[in-house]
């Protein structure tokens, strides 16, 4: 009889612990919730096991078991999913949002193990020149992304050089002439206090030949909104305020004449990023920022990165690249916009 009741107590147990989804087409699948992650939903069904829901197919759900939402430490209870929107109580608060803008959301039993995602991509581009002039140019760019529960690093190195060769005297070789390069490395990260706020901080050293900054070291504090993020589309816009100091590679004359070697500011930034991807895995993205110094209302700066990737296989994408590269106040010499556009590959993991 005991054993009996056992039985019965931990079939009753499972039955309460078990959700449902609806879909609209009136398919009713028990199970429990896996995650939910861009525009779908992983649910591990009672009987055919793990199967993958498109968020706009689905017409109510139900979640005995709380849930880890991004930016809540504390755990979070379904109360409620009607019209798209869906209710929760975390810490006796209640919280409402669409469906389809919640993400990274797992069973609050398991999220620790659950929340990690690690992706990179590595770009390299260069062309030569021979003949009349006899030139190189390249680029090499890695960036690497890491996710762990609410924070969100990124990290980038990039290099581009452009090379000409000098001809010397008769009967020796061409000399290698570095005419402009360029080292930037950065890193990033990201807290969300909500699903979809967060703060952010970011620290970037750079150095630019072509616009005579020999070190240029920017500090960012400030916060962004994820107003969408897909596995097809994201978007994100960021607001923050940056402490820059730079130094100047000056000529004798321009030393002679108490020109400043360096130059301490501050400033705030308004920063864009947005992504879609196409039929057969044709991507669009565009991150663009300007900023404007605080002290100085003529001193601002504007750049954009503007692509198209294409798949080859295994992981290798063909890519086309535009640069811009704005600054309003340039040093004396420089020219105060620049515009680069390279063909290269690219390969993601």
């Amino acid at each position: 009889m005991k054993l009996i009741l056992g039985i019965a107590s931990s079939l009753l147990a499972a039955s309460a612990m078990a959700g449902q989804i609806e879909l609209k087409n009136g398919d009713k699948i028990g199970g429990q919730l896996k995650s939910v992650h861009g525009e779908k939903l992983v649910w591990k069904a009672d009987k055919v096991g793990e199967v993958t829901v498109q968020k706009a197919d689905i017409q109510n759900i139900t979640l005995p078991e709380p849930v880890k939402l991004r930016g809540y430490d504390e755990p979070c209870q379904l109360t409620e999913f009607a019209g798209g929107m869906v209710r929760f109580n975390c810490a006796e608060e209640a919280k409402e949002y669409s469906l389809l803008s919640l993400h990274d959301v797992v069973p609050f039993s398991s999220y620790e193990d659950s929340l990690h995602s690690y992706s990179g991509k590595l770009t390299l581009v260069g062309t030569e020149k021979s003949g009349n002039v006899e030139s190189s140019d390249w680029l090499a760019a890695s960036q690497v992304k890491l996710r762990i529960n609410d924070f969100r690093h990124d990290f980038e190195l990039r290099y581009t050089g452009e090379y000409l060769k000098v001809e010397t005297e008769e009967g020796q070789a061409p000399v290698r002439s570095s005419v402009s390069e360029y080292y930037k490395g950065f890193y990033g990260v990201n807290w969300f206090f909500k699903p979809r706020w967060y703060l952010l901080g970011d620290l970037t050293a750079e150095k630019d030949d072509a616009k005579q900054i020999s070190e240029r070291y920017v500090l960012g504090l400030g916060s962004g909104f994820q107003w969408w993020e897909s596995d097809i589309t994201a978007l994100k816009l960021e607001a923050s305020l940056l402490e820059t100091k730079e130094h100047y590679d000056l000529s004798a004359a321009d030393i002679a004449l108490g020109t400043e070697g360096r130059k301490e500011f501050s400033s705030g930034r308004i920063a864009v990023d947005f992504r879609y991807l196409f039929a057969r895995d044709i991507a669009f993205f565009h991150r663009s920022n300007v900023s404007q110094n605080l002290d100085d209302s003529d001193d601002w700066r504007a750049n954009a990165d503007t692509g198209l990737s294409a798949p080859l296989g295994f992981g290798i994408s063909a890519s086309l690249l535009m640069t811009y590269d704005y600054l309003n106040q340039p040093q004396e010499g420089v020219e105060k916009s620049d515009t680069t556009y390279r063909v290269g590959v690219t390969y993601k993991w």
